[in-house]
């Protein structure tokens, strides 16, 4: 009979001044460990930087805890599980294991009610991007659960329509969350993101003041249209139409940006009004597939050059004409460099 998890058994080492510690660094991560309910024990260290689903019978009686990775989550079918690392760890009691079903095509962990599914955790913590389905084998998922989603600053994470509430801490660390009309009801500091697009045109009144853990709306965006969101490798925002996108702002501090070819795979064919205003000298690279480049999206606030990389022989006849203004001096050509028929190596 097997009694005990042991030290080690899905832990991970860590990179300390360039010495790797107590277990193979690069070995393959599990995405969920399922215990037997003949376990009593689980061993300090058992699941050391571990981001696995962790599903923890009523038979165990002992953890030695010391140090866990936040990434965990742990399922404990108690309803009476308490760990002295509660603030610091993902969980949840009261869980039944014939009532969990696993979304594979999400990486999604759900939990099955008499109305549906709630999200109960995620096994992605260093995606680029996380979807949450409205929708999951015929039954509507209704409820994002607390620490459901821990991610990371890079990715942004799409909510689809069916969602109806999100509870207290379900949603944190990402770079950006969309929200889509159906959601209801958001707990107090349900959502921590840098950016927040949101379809409803104004704060849902069911929505806690403190929805995303403040009353400033400074970087929640309302009225998005779905597929909208952050890329984080161009740090640029955009939205989706038509299989094509256009990038709305540049939110990164680089003083040379690349513009991308394309977006979680449709291609970049235009630059909206605002997409970037700067004082300060700057290299861009456009490459041949923007094919608008709308009134203002480049706007030049000072007296430092902007320079200008192009694939294209010349302006195309669908750029506006002032798609590039020096706002310190009221016109379209100060300040301004441009170099055509470059070869990018992107």
């Amino acid at each position: 009979t097997v009694t005990k998890v042991g030290r080690w058994f899905d832990s991970y080492a860590y990179k300390y001044e360039d010495i790797i510690e107590y277990a193979d660094f690069f070995k393959e991560r599990l995405e969920s460990v399922i215990l037997p309910n003949t376990i009593t024990d689980i061993d300090v260290w058992a699941f050391y930087y571990s981001n696995s689903f962790i599903y923890v019978p009523s038979s165990v009686t002992n953890i030695e805890w010391l140090y866990e990775n936040w990434c965990a989550f742990y399922a404990f079918e108690s309803d009476e599980a308490r760990t002295e690392l509660e603030d610091d760890l993902r969980f949840a009691v009261g869980i039944k294991y014939d009532n969990l079903a696993y979304d594979e095509e999400h990486k999604l962990w759900l939990y099955e009610d008499l109305f549906g599914y709630s999200v109960l955790a995620s096994t992605q913590c260093y995606a680029r991007k996380i979807v949450i389905p409205g929708q999951y084998n015929g039954k509507t998922v209704h409820t994002i659960k607390p620490w459901a989603i821990l991610s990371n600053e890079i990715a942004h994470v799409e909510i689809l329509s069916g969602v109806a509430k999100i509870q207290k801490y379900a949603i944190r660390g990402a770079l950006s969350v969309y929200i889509p009309n159906s959601v209801e009801i958001i707990n107090a500091y349900g959502i921590n993101a840098d950016y927040y697009f949101v379809e409803a045109s104004a704060k849902p009144d069911e929505w806690d003041t403190y929805w995303c853990g403040s009353s400033s709306s400074s970087y929640v965006y309302y009225s998005s249209a779905k597929g909208t969101g952050i890329d984080s490798a161009s740090k640029t925002f955009y939205k989706i139409e038509n299989g094509e996108v256009t990038l709305l702002k540049y939110y990164g501090s680089n003083s040379t940006i690349y513009i991308p070819r394309e977006i979680d795979g449709y291609p970049v064919t235009k630059m909206a009004t605002g997409f970037y205003t700067y004082s300060g000298s700057q290299t861009i690279y456009i490459p041949k597939e923007v094919q608008i480049i709308e009134s203002k999206a480049f706007i030049n606030s000072g007296y430092s050059t902007f320079t200008f990389y192009f694939e294209t022989e010349q302006q195309s006849d669908d750029w506006s004409t002032d798609w590039y203004y020096n706002s310190y001096y009221g016109n379209t050509t100060k300040y301004i460099t441009m170099k055509w028929s470059q070869t990018f190596n992107y």
